[in-house]
């Protein structure tokens, strides 16, 4: 619906704009009208594949950066990236405490568009929402520099988030539950991005690891250790890493970091194609 919007709007404003134009200005307005059909026919293409997943403010650099839209779309995508996985604890639990179906559908509607643009303004890539939480990654091409910082700042946020959330919907619940939250995990490697059922998505061992990490207690974010070793060797000021271990699916006992947010205050640098 919104990039239909999008699409007939850009289209409104190229006929008034053409409206009462003078003759000497017909050429310019052609060029205006072929601009805004080219964009047109890139959202419609390509849009559903990437301009949902990401911050707004992507959008103008994504149809006039073919070179960005390859990252994406384009057959060699493989990218280095911070995958973050967020996974609702005890989600079949609060399910049953909802008093009816529909006040636990506004709940999880309510954190998912919150947890989507807590994502997309550090600039990440909302991938896909599972049902009890979503995949997320902060690729470098696209989050910058300071990708492994966005990640840890949205992890950070998320928890915020879900509590604000869940006190907002407690008249949603016939028990709330003291012990629950999101677990999340995040890691560090090569994806790619592949258009698979109709969608984009990412695949890698990253993606495998943030899931598996996502186990977490609730109110915890663990990093692996490739994550770990990129986010302590440029951020250690920024925040504390534990090591703890961690039971997960098919590994068993694992070593893994549990990261906070310190207060120090830090500005991570833009992405590239916001400064070009």
């Amino acid at each position: 619906m919104s990039m239909n919007r999008t699409i007939n709007q850009g289209m409104r404003k190229e006929e008034r704009t053409s409206r009462g134009a003078s003759p000497h200005h017909g050429v310019a307005a052609a060029a205006s009208a072929r601009k805004t059909t080219t964009r047109a026919n890139i959202l419609m293409r390509q849009g559903r594949l990437v301009l949902d997943k990401v911050s707004p403010r992507a959008h103008d650099a994504l149809f006039s950066d073919h070179t960005l839209r390859d990252h994406f779309l384009g057959p060699k995508s493989e990218c280095a990236a911070f995958l973050m996985s967020i996974d609702i604890r005890r989600s079949a639990e609060l399910m049953l405490k909802a008093r009816t179906a529909e006040l636990f559908g506004q709940f999880m509607a309510g954190l998912c568009d919150e947890l989507r643009r807590v994502i997309c303004d550090r600039f990440g890539i909302v991938d896909k929402f599972t049902g009890d939480g979503l995949l997320a990654s902060f690729p470098e091409f696209f989050s910058g520099p300071d990708a492994g910082y966005r990640a840890i700042s949205a992890a950070h946020e998320a928890h915020l988030v879900f509590a604000k959330i869940y006190k907002q919907h407690r008249r949603s619940f016939s028990t709330v539950l003291a012990d629950i939250g999101l677990g999340i995990g995040v890691d560090y490697g090569n994806i790619r991005f592949m258009r698979i059922a109709g969608d984009l998505t990412v695949v890698g061992t990253p993606v495998v690891y943030a899931t598996r990490l996502s186990n977490a207690p609730a109110g915890k974010s663990v990093l692996n250790q490739p994550a770990f070793e990129k986010i302590a060797s440029r951020y250690r000021a920024f925040c504390s890493m534990v090591e703890t271990g961690l039971d997960i699916k098919h590994e068993g006992r694992v070593l893994a970091y549990e990261v906070k947010l310190k207060r120090r205050p830090f500005t991570p640098a833009a992405p590239p194609w916001l400064t070009t």
